[in-house]
């Protein structure tokens, strides 16, 4: 089942690349794109609002900007908190890793 949801992010989001299909607007496209049998399968009520994976739902909603931008943000945050716990002392190392976790 997930292969079916992937290949409605990736079609959601090569639609328009750049901007997605709008913030926020994951479930109004939802039936639009997904594929014919979906609804022969798991039945023409069931939709979904978002694409439950953070990363996916920005590339889809928000375009290549919004996405890179989560994904950027989230490395320095990481690369942020390697630092910080090379830096601190060994008292303060627990405390780093819990704050950052």
């Amino acid at each position: 089942m997930s292969g079916i949801f992937l290949k409605l992010r990736l079609k959601m989001f090569f639609s328009d690349p750049l901007t997605g299909v709008g913030v926020d607007s994951y479930g109004d496209y939802f039936k639009e794109f997904r594929e014919p049998q979906y609804s022969l399968n798991y039945g023409f009520d069931l939709t979904s609002t978002n694409a439950h994976n953070v990363p996916i739902q920005f590339f889809a909603t928000g375009g290549i900007f919004v996405g890179v931008s989560y994904i950027l943000i989230n490395m320095f945050i990481l690369h942020s908190a390697f630092g910080a716990i090379k830096l601190a002392s060994e008292k303060n190392r627990p405390i780093i890793v819990t704050i950052f976790a």
